[in-house]
């Protein structure tokens, strides 16, 4: 997401009125003693460890009635300038058993809209990281607003009804954003990392999936686009299991009701071309690490058509390309097939890109 950066400062005494529980500094709730400060810097960096250690380091901050969904709920409070506002943190295990997700959310949620300025207006002093702009979708228009004054503005003129305002900042650089979310009046703080994962044995089951759904789960990450009659969702930052980044297209049909096929182009900008090959070896090799499925085929074929060359194995095609080197431009390229239950995972060398093709 390349969008960048204060105009409208929030009383601190607002949101004492409108913003905090009932309770009187951070005394405990019913359930609840010991509470953690909602800090979304030190409670971003848990985000990619483990959760089970994440959860008995913090087993004194735990709500009562656990849920047993992989959830834990923390109670916590958020230390302003002028209060202590109580918080629920319900922080999400992911299928890797990591913490995959912080969300805070104030216990008393009446009148949250001041509550929002505050973070917005007090980025620096709440840790929050460097703006990067704020995603939003009204009743009948969305997109992205560069400035906060222009965010703060937009909320002041419009109300929150049928608003959906997620600030976005990078809390850990190249990691995690943080994002003070209003809804409908209701706000919370969401910690979630910076890009999408790419789990081969997990992408290919989004080939067919629910479009729209698919573009609501992901709505910081991605951005909906149409291009020559083509609908997709792009991601500008995704990481495979190795950490390598790409950069990733989730196509839909033309009507935008199912998923039809992913690409992922790796980002060549971040690697030299040893790198970029060195990549492309671990892809067409079939690592482990990738989730890429089973070997299928292996072949050069021009980008203009005709017949493939087929190679014996994955270990055919990559000697051929260490004793020929890179496919130059008017080469055929190398391709690489795996499978994944119903799917492909096609990997296409060529002089100057590497695609990963779902379909």
């Amino acid at each position: 997401m390349n969008i960048k950066n204060i105009f409208y400062l929030c009383a601190a005494a607002l949101v004492l009125a409108t913003g905090c529980s009932d309770d009187e500094g951070v005394g405990p709730a019913p359930d609840q003693g010991d509470r953690i400060a909602f800090e979304s810097a030190v409670l971003a960096a848990a985000l990619d460890t483990d959760f089970e250690a994440f959860r008995t380091e913090n087993e004194i901050y735990a709500v009562k009635d656990q849920p047993t969904d992989g959830t834990f709920v923390l109670g916590g409070y958020l230390k302003t300038d002028a209060d202590s506002i109580l918080f629920r943190i319900t922080v999400d295990k992911n299928r890797y058993g990591k913490v995959g997700s912080i969300v805070g959310a104030p216990e008393s949620q009446q009148q949250m809209q001041p509550l929002w300025e505050y973070y917005m207006n007090n980025a620096e002093a709440l840790g929050l990281g460097k703006f990067l702009g704020t995603k939003y979708r009204g009743a009948t228009e969305g997109g992205v607003l560069q400035t906060i004054e222009e965010s703060l503005q937009y909320v002041a003129t419009n109300g929150t009804e049928n608003l959906l305002m997620c600030g976005v900042f990078g809390v850990v650089p190249g990691k995690a954003y943080a994002v003070p979310t209003i809804e409908n009046d209701a706000f919370r703080v969401q910690l979630i990392e910076n890009y999408l994962t790419l789990d081969y044995a997990v992408s290919t089951q989004w080939i067919g999936a629910d479009y729209q759904q698919f573009a609501e789960t992901y709505y910081i990450l991605g951005n909906k686009m149409s291009l020559w009659g083509v609908n997709y969702i792009y991601f500008d930052y995704a990481l495979d299991l190795a950490g390598n980044a790409f950069n990733v297209d989730v196509n839909g049909d033309a009507e935008s009701t199912v998923i039809t096929s992913v690409r992922a182009s790796l980002d060549y900008e971040k690697y030299d071309a040893a790198t970029q090959l060195a990549i492309w070896k671990a892809y067409a090799e079939g690592d482990a690490a990738l989730n890429l499925g089973t070997f299928k085929e292996a072949y050069r074929k021009s980008s203009f058509g005709g017949t493939p060359e087929m190679f014996a194995d994955a270990a055919a095609a990559v000697a051929y390309v260490e004793e020929h080197g890179r496919p130059g431009g008017f080469d055929p390229d190398i391709i690489v097939v795996y499978e994944q239950g119903e799917h492909t995972v096609t990997i296409t060398l060529k002089s100057l890109y590497t695609y990963v093709d779902i379909q």
